[in-house]
């Protein structure tokens, strides 16, 4: 239950564009706890920081923690890509 607080706040920070406290409250569920969502909100809260590359590391990450659902983290890869006219080969590179 105190998990589905700590995403609800993390985006609540990611909506109202505090991109930087966004990052500390995923960084925080991404170390205690192995979710595909804190890894999806981090790489959310890097792109709206213009940090591409770590957005895109991000995303990869949230793939690999969930082989299952891969395909969500990969699309949100492509388009932080398209968006940021970033070569997407050369970002799967951790791939």
């Amino acid at each position: 239950m105190v998990i589905g607080y700590r995403i609800a706040l993390a985006n609540l920070l990611l909506r109202a564009d505090r991109y930087r406290d966004a990052i500390v409250a995923f960084k925080v569920l991404q170390i205690e706890n192995k979710l595909k969502e804190a890894h999806l909100g981090l790489g959310k809260a890097y792109k709206g920081l213009g940090e591409v590359q770590a957005a895109l590391d991000a995303f990869l990450n949230g793939a690999a923690v969930d082989p299952g659902d891969a395909g969500l983290c990969l699309s949100r890869v492509f388009s932080t890509c398209r968006l940021e006219n970033t070569p997407w080969l050369s970002s799967l590179t951790v791939l």
